[in-house]
């Protein structure tokens, strides 16, 4: 069953101009790393992990530690950029508030 699925998520379709539904739900500008760089990838948020972690007076890392760690460094990346909002909208008035 699965090999069949694979087939059909790889069959271009003229529904999704001639694409396949694997290229389309993943696009085309995937990042690829090889296992040493995965590597690499990892053995640095485990580092600054460990870093935070003993810093902030743990024995072991937690799943917070590690959140932040992997969040510097898709920053470090620039994977992700994270930047300060404007004003939200829409604005209400003090006088329609039901406050």
């Amino acid at each position: 069953m699965e090999n069949v699925a694979h087939e059909l998520n790889h069959t271009a379709r003229r529904c999704l101009n001639q694409n396949t539904a694997c290229s389309t739900y993943f696009g085309k500008d995937r990042i690829r790393y090889t296992k040493r760089q995965r590597k690499s990838v990892y053995q640095w948020i485990q580092d600054l992990a460990t870093e935070i972690s003993i810093r902030a007076g743990k024995s072991k890392i937690t799943t917070v530690e590690w959140r932040i760690a992997a969040k510097q460094w898709l920053l470090k990346t620039s994977l992700i950029k994270i930047e300060k909002g404007g004003k939200v909208l829409p604005h209400f008035s003090q006088k329609l508030c039901h406050n």
